[in-house]
């Protein structure tokens, strides 16, 4: 099977909480008088008590119909709400002309019975008259590739994760009013940051070595201190409305933001106030001609070094002074960098080389040596997990090595074709896909 068939496969089954099928028709449905009505019936024609792994969308949809004294109502506004971690989610739709809607639904994480209410529903959302479907959760089997959970709406994408000491993650849905989501399950399913609501347009969040939280939206910024469980509101600044590559704690609690084509952004008190790094800073070659404004993967190390990837002339820079100046310090001759990242543990900062391998420096930059040999394209993404092991993602899969120096394998065989990942408290190693919006993990 080829990429864009790949691509087309998991674009039509990253059903995530549950969509229901559309009416073409142009007109809404009727204006309803704010009380309940008893001559409007909704019933389930079928697909009703079935069984499949939880995550997954159930092999049949969900078929029901409404009518009105007897006469199938057309073009009628039907709601639908899951339980569990589905239950912050309300999708919307309308009957087609013989009255009947088609609801696919995917299960919540909870094992056992899980329910689905149906609701017919007037412009006003009056819910005029309900009715329940049921459906039983298994648990995914051991080994393998599953799909998470109640992990974001259908299509939209998906920020890196961040995790915290407790084995927490988070995450955040890109360009979309929603909620920010967590998981208490290394992976399996996904629960909204209620704290927060869902009017807010998240970008990106990321968690420090002291469980603080920092998350970044259109209208502002909030920090936590506890988990996720309340947060400050903080002012908007600049980077609020760029394009955003990059969010990082470094090791000494600074906070660091990258954006394409709009310089780099440093706070050294928390978020609370930030001094901008311009363009001009970032030279496109040592001679100094042009500057490197595509930046993305910023790191700090143990040291209060800043350290950045210019895409434009795939090189790393390094700033020794708070951001004020910086050098190129790798590569040399021909070579291209496509991701960087600092192993938080021994301060080693690996970049990986197109069509090359993965390099390593010891000494924060001043030299570099090539650990693992591969050639494999353009890939990006590189991390350093909590098992030690490094990853990284090419366009169909996420690469890992046993340790930090040993040859890569390919581990993502059957999974949701990658963009990042992370290795979660239980090892499971969770994945997103950018593109398509999907989580999967395998266990």
């Amino acid at each position: 099977m080829n990429k864009k068939s790949i691509l087309l496969l998991l674009l039509t089954i990253s059903v995530i909480f549950f969509s229901c099928s559309k009416s073409s028709q142009p007109n809404p449905g009727p204006k309803g008088d704010g009380t309940t009505d008893s001559s409007i019936k909704i019933e389930i024609v079928s697909g009703d008590n079935q069984t499949d792994t939880i995550g997954r969308p159930l092999v049949s949809p969900i078929n029901v119909k409404l009518t009105k004294n007897g006469q199938p109502l057309a073009n009628y506004k039907v709601g639908y709400q899951g339980s569990g971690c589905n239950s912050d989610h309300t999708d919307i739709t309308y009957t087609s002309a013989d009255g009947t809607v088609k609801c696919y639904w995917s299960l919540a994480g909870d094992i056992g019975q899980q329910t689905l209410k149906i609701y017919a529903m007037d412009n006003s959302n009056t819910k005029l008259d309900s009715i329940t479907a049921h459906s039983t959760g298994i648990a995914p089997g051991n080994g393998g590739w599953h799909y998470s959970a109640c992990t974001v709406p259908a299509g939209f994408t998906v920020s890196p994760f961040c995790k915290l000491s407790n084995g927490r993650l988070f995450n955040a849905v890109i360009d979309e009013k929603t909620w920010l989501r967590y998981s208490d399950d290394n992976g399996a399913s996904w629960n909204a940051v209620k704290a927060l609501g869902n009017t807010h347009q998240f970008a990106l969040i990321a968690s420090s070595t002291t469980d603080e939280l920092y998350a970044i939206a259109n209208d502002g910024n909030y920090y936590s201190t506890d988990q996720g469980n309340t947060w400050t509101n903080l002012p908007v600044q600049a980077f609020n409305s760029q394009l955003l590559s990059g969010l990082i704690f470094t090791p000494n609690g600074n906070i660091f933001v990258s954006t394409r084509f709009n310089g780099l952004y440093i706070s050294t008190d928390k978020g609370k106030t930030w001094t901008a790094v311009p363009l001009s800073a970032i030279k496109e070659s040592a001679s100094g001609s042009g500057v490197d404004g595509d930046l993305a993967y910023p790191f700090g190390d143990k040291d209060g070094n800043f350290y950045i990837l210019g895409l434009e002339g795939q090189t790393i820079h390094k700033s020794s002074d708070g951001g004020k100046t910086w050098a190129q310090v790798f590569p040399a001759g021909n070579l291209l960098v496509t991701s960087i990242c600092i192993d938080p543990t021994t301060n080693w900062i690996y970049a990986t080389v197109q069509t090359s391998g993965i390099y390593v420096s010891k000494d924060e930059g001043v030299t570099f040596s090539l650990v693992i040999n591969y050639n494999l394209g353009f890939v990006e993404n590189l991390s350093v997990q909590s098992d030690g092991n490094l990853y990284f993602s090419t366009t169909s899969y996420i690469y890992g090595s046993i340790g930090a120096t040993s040859p890569l394998k390919q581990v993502t065989e059957a999974g949701p074709i990658p963009s990042n990942c992370i290795v979660a408290k239980n090892n499971n190693l969770v994945v997103n896909n950018f593109w398509l919006g999907t989580i999967g993990y395998r266990n």
